[in-house]
């Protein structure tokens, strides 16, 4: 940011003003070095071991699609009458929110949309309200639970300070729900971005603070440090394949010294001990659990129940919150299948209750 501007005196330009001077301000890369960074990233993804093994290059994703659409489209799903028996959606308690500023709370809001609470600090992930996540709302993985309420009341209630974005899918990165915010947060939040989609922020939203970060990089915020993370994935809109980053975060709060960890989407990567090394411990960390069938070629891009588990101890997480599941049906395992897998595997360790299944809307409260 130039030090002779300041973010408040973007209110007195006109869009257009504000567009050219937000980039002017902002671009600390050219294009040609952000997809420098990006490609070496991506050979470095596919260099990574996959429980010891060196398994290069991911799928096309036409092969994914094309394996997936019989079973995807053919199976049958769960009723509405069943989920909201097995796995019901909570309203989101208001007075939950509110409280002892030294603990670290993380409320579920569906898929991987989470609002975390730090001291001094709240912050979103992944936002996604639409009912599709796709490049249309009328057609494309519909939701098969709502979220627990809406971004307006959200944003009406509390103060979100940050938004964070792990990578441009349509499951996470949501065009709606991020104009949504910038309109009924009274301040506007910073988006704190993978390298190559601040241009994305700039072009198609009002966003004024757009953080973007490579892996290792450091943001602060409100007394925050927010850092990017490796995570072994992939990105893709509308045919831009691997052309922009995707990472998870390491949060730490300054003051409190307590620290949260969100990985986005990730598959197992034998590295992730590293993240615990030089991130870690973790007071919490949100854990992936869902999307992962058919095994053969979704290992390359998201971990599964038992990984998870794995994961949990690779990043030296002392407590965590399982996401990524019973709100879209994006591969062909039952929707509540991850959460019992989850249920079954963590029922016989000492730290059985650091890790388990909960419904969307429920409200968490750790590192009190």
């Amino acid at each position: 940011m130039h030090p002779t501007i300041s973010l408040q005196s973007l209110r007195y330009l006109s869009r257009e003003g504000r567009l050219h001077l937000r980039r002017a301000m902002s671009s600390r890369r050219s294009a040609s070095e952000i997809t420098k960074l990006v490609q070496n990233r991506v050979k470095e993804r596919d260099l990574w071991k996959i429980h010891g093994r060196v398994e290069g290059t991911h799928p096309p994703p036409g092969i994914i699609f094309h394996s997936m659409d019989k079973n995807l489209f053919g199976m049958q799903h769960a009723s509405q009458e069943e989920l909201d028996h097995d796995f019901p959606v909570q309203a989101l308690d208001w007075n939950k929110l509110e409280g002892d500023e030294d603990s670290i709370r993380v409320s579920w809001l569906g898929h991987a949309s989470m609002l975390v609470q730090m001291k001094g600090f709240n912050f979103l992930t992944d936002p996604v309200f639409s009912q599709r996540c796709s490049p249309s709302q009328w057609i494309g993985p519909k939701r098969h639970r709502q979220p627990p309420c809406t971004l307006e009341d959200l944003c009406e209630i509390v103060r979100i300070d940050a938004v964070l974005i792990s990578h441009n899918h349509y499951d996470h990165l949501d065009y709606f729900s991020c104009c949504d915010i910038l309109r009924f947060c009274s301040g506007k939040p910073a988006f704190v971005v993978p390298l190559g989609l601040q241009h994305w922020f700039q072009s198609y939203t009002d966003a004024d603070d757009i953080r973007e970060l490579d892996w290792h990089e450091t943001t602060t915020i409100n007394n925050t440090h927010i850092t990017g993370a490796p995570a072994r994935h992939w990105s893709n809109r509308v045919g831009d394949r691997d052309r922009s980053l995707w990472c998870g975060y390491a949060v730490e709060s300054i003051e409190t010294k307590k620290r949260f960890f969100y990985p986005g989407d990730t598959a197992w990567f034998d590295d992730l001990t590293e993240i615990g090394k030089k991130y870690g411990p973790f007071d919490v960390a949100a854990i992936p659990i869902g999307a992962y069938e058919p095994r053969n070629f979704m290992r390359y891009y998201h971990i599964n129940p038992e990984e998870a588990v794995l994961m949990k101890d690779a990043i030296q997480a002392k407590c965590a919150v399982p996401f990524h599941y019973g709100t879209f049906p994006l591969t062909i395992e039952p929707i509540t299948e991850p959460a019992c897998k989850l249920e079954q595997l963590m029922k016989d360790r000492e730290d059985s209750n650091s890790f388990q299944p909960w419904l969307i809307g429920e409200t968490r409260v750790f590192a009190r």
